[in-house]
Protein backbone atom coordinates (compact mmCIF):
# COMPACT_ATOMS: atom_id res chain seq x y z
CA UNK A 1 0.00 0.00 0.00
CA UNK A 2 2.71 2.63 0.97
CA UNK A 3 4.48 1.69 -2.31
CA UNK A 4 1.28 2.65 -4.33
CA UNK A 5 1.19 5.47 -2.36
CA UNK A 6 4.55 6.81 -3.23
CA UNK A 7 4.69 6.15 -6.69
CA UNK A 8 0.97 7.86 -7.23
CA UNK A 9 2.59 11.04 -5.51
CA UNK A 10 5.97 10.68 -7.60
CA UNK A 11 3.64 10.36 -10.87
CA UNK A 12 1.31 13.36 -9.62
CA UNK A 13 4.18 15.48 -8.90
CA UNK A 14 6.54 14.84 -12.46
CA UNK A 15 2.91 15.67 -14.31
CA UNK A 16 2.07 18.88 -12.92
CA UNK A 17 5.66 20.27 -13.45
CA UNK A 18 5.15 19.34 -17.52
CA UNK A 19 2.04 22.00 -17.39
CA UNK A 20 3.60 24.97 -16.36
CA UNK A 21 4.07 26.98 -19.48
CA UNK A 22 1.60 29.88 -20.22
CA UNK A 23 -1.33 30.18 -22.40
CA UNK A 24 -1.01 32.01 -25.85
CA UNK A 25 -4.69 31.90 -26.73
CA UNK A 26 -5.27 35.32 -28.89
CA UNK A 27 -3.54 37.74 -31.17
CA UNK A 28 -0.83 38.91 -29.04
CA UNK A 29 -1.06 36.87 -26.18
CA UNK A 30 -3.56 36.91 -22.75
CA UNK A 31 -3.15 40.72 -22.33
CA UNK A 32 -3.03 41.33 -25.97
CA UNK A 33 0.16 43.19 -25.90
CA UNK A 34 2.79 40.52 -27.10
CA UNK A 35 4.91 40.82 -24.85
CA UNK A 36 5.63 36.88 -22.84
CA UNK A 37 5.38 36.91 -19.41
CA UNK A 38 7.57 33.29 -19.54
CA UNK A 39 10.84 32.54 -18.05
CA UNK A 40 14.68 31.59 -19.52
CA UNK A 41 13.54 33.10 -23.35
CA UNK A 42 16.73 33.48 -25.51
CA UNK A 43 17.95 36.47 -25.39
CA UNK A 44 19.79 36.05 -28.92
CA UNK A 45 18.87 33.72 -31.63
CA UNK A 46 21.32 31.07 -32.78
CA UNK A 47 23.10 31.33 -36.00
CA UNK A 48 20.79 30.20 -38.29
CA UNK A 49 17.55 30.27 -36.40
CA UNK A 50 16.50 28.17 -34.20
CA UNK A 51 15.46 24.34 -34.76
CA UNK A 52 12.41 23.77 -36.65
CA UNK A 53 9.40 22.68 -34.50
CA UNK A 54 6.60 21.54 -36.74
CA UNK A 55 5.98 21.99 -40.02
CA UNK A 56 2.16 21.74 -41.65
CA UNK A 57 1.66 21.01 -45.38
CA UNK A 58 -1.20 21.19 -47.60
CA UNK A 59 -2.73 24.19 -46.13
CA UNK A 60 -4.60 26.69 -48.56
CA UNK A 61 -3.51 30.61 -48.23
CA UNK A 62 -4.86 32.26 -45.32
CA UNK A 63 -4.65 35.24 -42.77
CA UNK A 64 -4.36 34.58 -39.11
CA UNK A 65 -2.34 34.18 -35.85
CA UNK A 66 -1.04 30.90 -33.90
CA UNK A 67 -2.87 30.39 -30.74
CA UNK A 68 -1.69 28.01 -28.17
CA UNK A 69 -4.17 26.95 -25.29
CA UNK A 70 -3.69 23.67 -22.70
CA UNK A 71 -2.16 21.83 -25.33
CA UNK A 72 -1.95 17.55 -24.68
CA UNK A 73 1.06 17.40 -27.53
Amino acid sequence: MIRKLYVFSLLLLVSSTISVAEDWPQWQGPQRNAISTEQGLLQQWPEGGPPLAWRVDGLGGGDSAPAEERSNW
